[in-house]
């Protein structure tokens, strides 16, 4: 916390580039996080929420990811992939996996022998 603006931006600048940070809040110093409050948040980057649709590699051993998201008509479109996977992280990723559902939009896309339709459990 810091109520020095120079201090402020160094941080935007700095802290942001970790994985997960996406910038700094501004609030008053006593404000409590109250519901419908509003306080202005400083993005570095924009982010989205999107859902694990296809993988590469296997459920047990994913290589990166096939993002997805609904769009208004309800189909599920890729927007984006992830980077390669390094093994820990594959590992997370493995034990959140489940094979898709008969129906699922992308099954059968692509070659079964690089991946196939996955989906992610909550």
């Amino acid at each position: 916390m810091t109520t020095d603006l120079a201090k402020a931006r160094e941080w935007l600048e700095t802290w942001t580039d970790v994985t997960g940070v996406e910038g700094l809040v501004i609030k008053p110093l006593t404000s409590k996080y109250l519901p419908g409050y509003a306080w202005t948040k400083i993005r570095r980057r924009d982010t989205t929420e999107a859902i694990i649709g296809a993988v590469t590699g296997t459920l047990t051993c994913p290589q990166l990811l096939v993002l997805g998201r609904y769009d208004q008509g309800g189909r599920l479109r890729a927007v984006g992939r992830t980077v390669p996977l390094r093994p820990d992280a594959a590992r997370q990723v493995a034990e959140h996996l489940t094979a898709a559902a008969p129906g699922h939009p992308w099954t059968g896309c692509g070659s079964r022998r690089r991946g196939g339709a996955a989906t992610s459990s909550p």
